[in-house]
């Protein structure tokens, strides 16, 4: 079969090509997470570290709290580890790096705005309520902020277990005696030392996930997750692998992306923290990131 030439030129470089996915962003008619709505649908919060750097030693919610409605449950890491089989792996590896993982729920709390539990009630400002009531008793520590803090000698260690908090060593481009001999020849050498403030893509959507549990109480668990996401294999992927989770019992579903500059392009832990939440309560729930959150956590 011949293919029909564009615009009847018979040639397709130097031509325009129609765009075939611009018609419902452009006219409101663009299906986005948060217009996702499953009946008996729940809604999340995350419960996050106020602290940059600390020891999470005590997690409570008491249903005494006005704040915390009867229909409200909250998950902290003692009910969240029972459904984890693995760390949440890691996305690329370089040099000499041996963290291949990094652990979804840990007392260890490295930045302000990491996960620590759940909440999930009918409504999303419900949940905010039961994710404010809860009482987080945390011993701080000193942060480590900047690289030459970090390195010092008795810099204070994100991850104890590894003895450092250099992560990998590497080299790239021409090698270092190259380099010390190209500035040795030369006439004069400028050194500077660029310090570089955080930067953050900041999509029109933020992110969101609306997980969908199929079977409870079976000999397996099924779900369906609705996430804006840029690989939702990679998603199905993580999801079976912290959850232990065979591929066939978990469906990603991407619908329209409003956005994402490579920071929906892997699963956070807070949107694993809501997939456990749907497949401990056996309803559908949807959490939709905040700008704040977004500012916050999103990397």
């Amino acid at each position: 079969m011949r293919r029909r030439p564009l615009h009847g030129t018979g040639r397709h470089v130097g031509q325009r090509v129609p765009r075939v996915n611009d018609h419902g962003p452009l006219h409101g008619t663009g299906r986005y997470v948060d217009d996702i709505e499953i009946p008996g649908m729940l809604h999340a919060a995350i419960v996050r570290s106020p602290v940059a750097h600390g020891i999470l030693t005590s997690f409570g919610a008491e249903k005494a709290d006005e704040r915390i409605s009867e229909s409200a449950s909250v998950l902290g890491p003692e009910q969240l580890r029972t459904r984890i089989y693995a760390e949440l792996p890691v996305l690329w590896t370089i040099g000499d790096q041996q963290q291949f993982g990094t652990p979804l729920v840990d007392e260890h709390l490295r930045y302000v705005g990491q996960p620590i539990g759940i909440a999930v009630a009918g409504s999303r400002y419900l949940a905010e309520d039961a994710a404010e009531a809860v009482h987080l008793a945390i011993d701080d520590l000193t942060p480590v902020v900047g690289i030459d803090q970090a390195l010092a000698p008795d810099a204070p260690l994100l991850y104890p277990g590894s003895g450092t908090n250099v992560i990998a060593t590497f080299e790239a481009g021409d090698s270092a005696e190259h380099d010390q001999a190209v500035f040795s020849a030369a006439d004069r050498v400028l050194r500077t030392t660029l310090r570089i403030g955080r930067v953050h893509g900041l999509a029109i959507e933020p992110r969101g996930i609306v997980a969908v549990p199929e079977i409870r109480g079976g000999s397996r668990d099924r779900i369906t997750i609705y996430t804006s996401t840029q690989t939702p294999h990679g998603v199905r992927d993580s999801v079976c692998e912290v959850l232990g989770l065979g591929q066939r019992d978990v469906r990603v579903v991407a619908p329209d992306v409003g956005g994402a500059f490579g920071l929906k392009d892997h699963i956070y832990e807070d949107e694993l923290m809501v997939v456990i939440a749907a497949l401990e309560l056996g309803r559908p729930v949807k959490w939709i990131e905040d700008r704040v959150e977004s500012l916050l956590a999103t990397t």
